[in-house]
C-alpha cells in the first residue's frame, strides 16, 4: 500500500469501521484490498482538469464512493454518506499527492 495516497484512505476506512465492529487481522487485509480498487476509482475522477471546480463532477464521484462503502458493507448504510464525504475531503486534501505520476 501506497504511504502517500492510499494509507490516509485506509486508516479512515478502518477507524470507521472500527466505529461498528473489531476490525480482525483478515478485516484489515480485506480493507486494504478495497483501500486499492477505491482510491484507484478516486485518482481517476480527480485527475480531471477543474475537478474540484465541477460541483457536478464531485457529487458524482462522492455517489460512486457512497455505493462503493455501501456494495462492499464497510460501514452501516446510515452512515455511508458521512464516510463518503470525510473520503472526498481526504482526496481534496491530497489531491496534488493523487494527481502525481
Amino acid at each position: 500500500m501506497d504511504p502517500q495516497t492510499q494509507a490516509p484512505f485506509f486508516a479512515v476506512l478502518r477507524e470507521e469501521r472500527q466505529k461498528h465492529q473489531p476490525v480482525t487481522a483478515s478485516d484489515a487485509k480485506w480493507l486494504t484490498v478495497l483501500t486499492v480498487q477505491l482510491v484507484a476509482t478516486i485518482r481517476t475522477e480527480v485527475g480531471v482538469v477543474g475537478f474540484w471546480k465541477n460541483a457536478h463532477a464531485q457529487e458524482v464521484l462522492r455517489g460512486a464512493v457512497f455505493t462503493f462503502l455501501d456494495d462492499h458493507e464497510i460501514v452501516p448504510f446510515d452512515h455511508a454518506d458521512a464516510v463518503a464525504d470525510r473520503l472526498l475531503e481526504l482526496a481534496k486534501a491530497n489531491h496534488a499527492k493523487l494527481v502525481k505520476a
